[in-house]
């Protein structure tokens, strides 16, 4: 990518996409235009998604307050995360001996599902929802995400916390996702068609249809590897293990090195892809690549390509939902969640992220009137094929990820309604 000025190449906050050596094999990509650092305090203008969920969660908590009792840890996931571990690289090696074609649809239709089990449950490792002990809480996140073969997953644990935090604002790795994921949607290798020929290509540079994540699945474990060996050398030349800043730099991001600092987890960013790496050389030791292969196809799949339902998954927990109105988030009530441990109730999960998968129902049927007007995501499936072949306007609505934007646009309507009436007949109000 390179820069430019004509702002109908701007992605979403006014950023053009450019290209630099840090994006590549960081899961969390910052792209020029986005320079921050982790703990940069951020204004409450800057985060109105984040604001539109605390004033739901007040509202609910003053008109429900027994919601506080679906608050806190339940240790009994643990168990499934253990074996949700287990079915996966139990897969992966049964596979062994098996023809091609049969480990990549076991890997389409069983691993990448899988896949959305694990990253769920080790997100319940995240926000403390199994242990309260955050070690412990670390140690299950590291196991339950290791088939899932992203070595450098451990930069969401701050990320993921900043993104509830702080949402919709430019520290938010999701808004930095969705601005790629727009600004791809009209380019072709760099290159942006006229409206004719766009209409036409505008599904090409989408996850669904172009395996981008695999060269990103690649460069995350050669950059786990080169991080390793910096830990190493640094290590013997400072003589101490705690990694220095440019280690930190390396095996995550330069703007997360003091979040680092600040959770006092900096040897976990050596400790986690050591683990990762060991468990892939231990399967290719023991069973060769089948295994490694079937792991790699799954996480492929699992971030969209060529595979709608884990693409609109993706784009839901990215907060897209394709509807023509600001609503920061949207659920999906259907029977993925039963696989997938509620990975579909995204509002309620925003509303309250100290609540375990399996009450997040119990919260939407106490407080009903809070959750049954707003915007649903009815299929992930459709949303994959609407974001896919639809036009980008669908999601114009979505870019900014503020309500500021749409009131401007009602307040220019509505000024042009006065200049069509007159100033005496026409009334300007904007809610």
């Amino acid at each position: 990518m390179t820069a430019t000025s004509d702002p109908r190449e701007m992605i979403p906050g006014g950023f053009t996409p450019t290209f630099h050596w840090r994006v590549l094999g960081t899961p969390a990509p910052v792209f020029p235009g986005f320079e921050i650092d982790i703990c940069d305090p951020v204004d409450k203008e800057c985060e109105p998604d984040a604001v539109w969920h605390r004033n739901r969660a007040k509202g609910i908590l003053r008109d429900h307050p027994e919601v506080r009792q679906l608050f806190g840890p339940a240790p009994i996931t643990a168990l499934f995360c253990v074996a949700a571990v287990a079915l996966q690289l139990g897969i992966a090696i049964s596979l062994v001996g098996r023809a091609w074609w049969i480990i990549v649809l076991v890997a389409w239709g069983v691993g990448a599902i899988i896949n959305i089990a694990l990253f769920n449950l080790a997100h319940e490792c995240n926000h403390g929802l199994i242990f309260r002990n955050k070690a412990a809480s670390r140690w299950l996140f590291t196991f339950t995400s290791l088939p899932m073969l992203f070595p450098g997953h451990h930069t969401w644990w701050i990320e993921h916390h900043v993104h509830h935090n702080h949402l919709g604002s430019n520290k938010d790795f999701v808004k930095r996702r969705r601005s790629i994921l727009l600004a791809l949607k009209d380019r072709i290798f760099n290159y942006t068609p006229g409206p004719r020929v766009q209409r036409m290509t505008t599904w090409i540079t989408t996850p669904l249809f172009w395996p981008l994540a695999a060269f990103m699945l690649v460069t995350q474990i050669l950059r786990a590897v080169v991080g390793l060996v910096v830990y190493a050398v640094t290590a013997l030349y400072h003589r101490r293990l705690k990694p220095t800043d440019f280690t930190l730099a390396v095996l995550a991001d330069e703007h997360l090195v003091s979040g680092y600092k600040r959770y006092k987890i900096e040897s976990w960013a050596v400790t986690y892809p050591l683990v990762a790496l060991a468990l892939i050389c231990t399967l290719y030791s023991f069973f060769g690549w089948v295994p490694l292969l079937y792991l790699f196809l799954s996480a492929l799949f699992t971030t969209g390509f060529l595979h709608p339902l884990a693409f609109g998954m993706m784009l839901s927990n990215s907060h897209f939902h394709g509807h023509q109105c600001y609503q920061p988030s949207s659920s999906n009530y259907g029977p993925v969640n039963w696989i997938t441990f509620n990975f579909g109730m995204h509002t309620e999960h925003h509303d309250f992220h100290y609540i375990p998968w399996f009450r997040l129902g119990r919260l939407r049927r106490i407080a009903p009137e809070y959750y049954n007007n707003l915007k649903h995501t009815r299929s992930f499936s459709a949303l994959a094929l609407q974001f896919a072949f639809g036009t980008r306007d669908a999601f114009n609505n979505e870019e900014y990820r503020n309500s500021e934007l749409l009131r401007d646009k009602g307040l220019q309507s509505a000024e042009s309604n006065v200049l069509a009436e007159g100033p005496e007949t026409a009334e300007i109000t904007i809610e």
